[in-house]
């Protein structure tokens, strides 16, 4: 089984074939930052019968153009139309023509990816179930709570960790703060059904009783589990496949 590498209109993405197809399309949505890519994660999933898409953001690692621009949700709505549209894929290596046939369509994003999750289901009914992990439910709010990851740091860090990875301009992650990227799921209506949301009881990052409030407010469903922030290489795929067959 193998891993391809796809470029549509700039997107870079990563995508898994299954064996046998369950005709469902995973989309998994980067943090921030996130080291790409989650093979093994891909892989399992893939044995498991599903189509996965890693994708990199606009502006991230080998995608063109510039991070937050705006929201990366408006990235992927388009991606899934030309998905939806074609059924086929070009990847870069043969390069040569694939099949992807799918009904339906599954999300999964771990803390920025979780964000950029919840702003996707209101954009967009074609999506049949998002698993979002510990996401920053409002950016204006987050670190009002004693607890919770200080973002200011998280710019400083981007900026001199991953200089050239993640190409935004300051002032639009300012704007990522103020809640004018990304908005607060508490202020939109949301397809609660649809929902799952996963979070570490000890979590350092972002606020668990944030998330359990977010959750009951909102009619969610909420898992609780053991343990600290959650990112892709800390989500146990037993936990991932469970929750996708219910």
């Amino acid at each position: 089984m193998y891993t391809y590498k796809v470029n549509q209109n700039g997107i870079i993405y990563d995508i898994t074939f299954p064996d046998v197809s369950k005709k469902t399309l995973i989309i998994l949505l980067p943090g921030l930052p996130e080291y790409p890519l989650p093979k093994q994660l891909m892989l399992d999933l893939a044995n498991a019968g599903y189509f996965v898409i890693y994708p990199r953001y606009r502006g991230t690692f080998e995608s063109d153009g510039e991070f937050l621009s705006r929201s990366p949700a408006y990235d992927i709505l388009e991606l899934l139309t030309f998905l939806e549209k074609t059924k086929k894929i070009t990847e870069l290596y043969s390069p040569s023509e694939k099949l992807i046939e799918f009904s339906k369509v599954v999300v999964l994003g771990p803390s920025f990816g979780g964000s950029v999750a919840l702003h996707l289901s209101q954009l967009t009914e074609k999506i049949s179930k998002y698993l979002v992990f510990a996401p920053v439910l409002d950016f204006k709010s987050h670190g009002n709570i004693q607890s919770e990851q200080d973002l200011k740091n998280l710019l400083r860090f981007l900026e001199q960790g991953y200089k050239n990875v993640y190409r935004f301009k300051k002032e639009n992650f300012y704007k990522l703060l103020k809640g004018e990227i990304l908005p607060s799921a508490f202020d939109n209506k949301i397809d609660s059904s649809k929902i799952v949301l996963i979070h570490g009881n000890k979590d350092p990052s972002v606020s668990f009783q944030n998330s359990k409030k977010f959750a009951e407010l909102s009619g969610c469903k909420f898992v609780e589990v053991e343990g600290g922030h959650l990112s892709f290489s800390k989500i146990p795929i037993s936990l991932i496949l469970s929750l996708l067959e219910k």
